[in-house]
């Protein structure tokens, strides 16, 4: 950590950390993107340096290091690769809340999810039980097993989404609901 740029990259995520309304993500963004072009190991150490010194940042550090990580999945660094990993995956998460928040205007009444095999699925309903409440139930071809309530379709989604429900499947809970051996 002895280039000005590293020095430069500290200044900003000194600021961000202390809440300097004049420095945004954007600019740890670019000042990863600066630092990445240096080396491999000066970028490291940015984002260690973010990861133990300011935590509260870190989140926001893998987000801005989102745009750039699919060109670090392969470093000879350990702790860079694992970076690019968690990177690669927030930023997967993010985008499948963003869309499908976008796609159906925040309502997410009805939507379905499934796990990445397709063993497990999810449903978005409104709460029946408490006023302004939402949820997402789980189940799979055995029935129903469990289910989550949150304040909003967006919190239950940012759920599931975490707990593996990533891919859009259409007419699971139909297909269920019309096997008479799942209700005998």
């Amino acid at each position: 950590m002895q280039s000005a740029i590293h020095s430069e990259v500290m200044t900003i995520v000194e600021q961000m950390a202390n809440g300097n309304a004049m420095v945004s993500a954007d600019d740890l963004e670019e000042f990863l993107c600066t630092v990445s072009g240096e080396s491999d190991e000066h970028l490291c150490d940015a984002l260690n340096f973010i990861k133990y010194e300011h935590p509260g940042l870190h989140i926001s550090s893998l987000k801005a290091f989102g745009s750039i990580a699919y060109f670090f999945e392969d470093s000879s660094i350990t702790d860079l690769k694992r970076f690019a990993k968690r990177a690669i995956i927030k930023n997967k998460k993010n985008c499948i809340i963003d869309s499908l928040l976008a796609d159906n205007n925040g309502d997410l009444e009805g939507i379905q999810l499934s796990n990445d095999k397709g063993t497990f699925f999810c449903v978005f309903t409104r709460e029946a039980y408490k006023e302004g409440g939402f949820r997402f139930t789980r189940f799979n071809e055995t029935g129903f097993f469990g289910h989550s309530t949150r304040k909003s379709y967006e919190d239950c989604l940012k759920d599931a989404v975490e707990s593996g429900f990533r891919n859009i499947v259409v007419g699971v809970l139909d297909d269920m609901a019309s096997n008479p051996a799942l209700f005998s």
